[in-house]
């Protein structure tokens, strides 16, 4: 996914792009974005890739895919992420200062 310009408050992958599978966020992908509040990271064994800053803006994330995909620098500068929800197994995210 490389860019989000909708107008949703609240997304999983496959509400928005159910013909074409989600299988990593771009860099930045949330951070233009002055709606969106809520996104939750697919379980996918295709899904590989998150970007840096790619939580940026965000008030609330659920991550369903293994933790260990997510690279720190995914959550720089995410001063307004409050509320994040791992799954089961989904131990290893840290989230950087």
């Amino acid at each position: 996914m490389t860019a989000y310009t909708g107008a949703q408050t609240r997304i999983h992958p496959y509400d928005i792009c159910d013909s074409v599978q989600t299988i990593g966020l771009a860099d930045s992908l949330f951070k233009e974005n002055q709606t969106l509040e809520y996104f939750a990271v697919p379980h996918s064994d295709k899904f590989t890739t998150i970007g840096a800053e790619a939580f940026e803006g965000l008030k609330k994330l659920t991550v369903l895919c293994d933790a260990s995909l997510i690279p720190e620098e995914s959550f720089a500068d995410c001063v307004s992420l409050a509320d994040v929800r791992l799954s089961a197994g989904a131990t290893d995210a840290q989230i950087a200062d």
